[in-house]
């Protein structure tokens, strides 16, 4: 349980960062987020490493951290994982409220097209003309 505090911490600003509560580019105080959350400055670096690690926040050398703006590269390759993540829950969803003859028709009519467009397709229908 010793981590939970700099997880909570981890979670609470990526969430912050997410619903922009905390600006692009805005300078992230070490002092007033350690006090916030109840963690010294070490364990909150380690927090930022992360943060910076997956693309939320910016490090600079003597500088402390930044939250990342929304045009550098790591928060352009979050920002699309995180929108291809949610369209493929939707279509998920879509999909699970679908008969289940509807889903196996889909299933075999997309298996029918990517083998039509198979290089050997031309001569799976040669071989199975000559079978009847």
């Amino acid at each position: 349980m010793a981590n939970a505090p700099k997880e909570t911490c981890f979670a609470d600003l990526k969430r912050r960062i997410l619903i922009t509560d905390l600006a692009p580019g805005e300078d992230l105080d070490e002092a007033t987020l350690s006090e916030r959350y109840g963690i010294s400055r070490t364990p909150l670096r380690e927090v930022l490493q992360r943060l910076a690690g997956d693309g939320y926040v910016h490090l600079a050398a003597n500088r402390g951290a930044k939250v990342a703006s929304k045009s550098s590269p790591g928060a352009r390759s979050v920002i699309r994982i995180r929108r291809l993540r949610s369209a493929k829950q939707v279509s998920l969803g879509a999909f699970a409220m679908l008969p289940p003859n509807y889903i196996v028709f889909e299933l075999c009519t997309m298996t029918i097209r990517f083998s039509m467009r198979h290089p050997c397709a031309a001569r799976l229908g040669d071989a199975t003309s000559r079978d009847q």
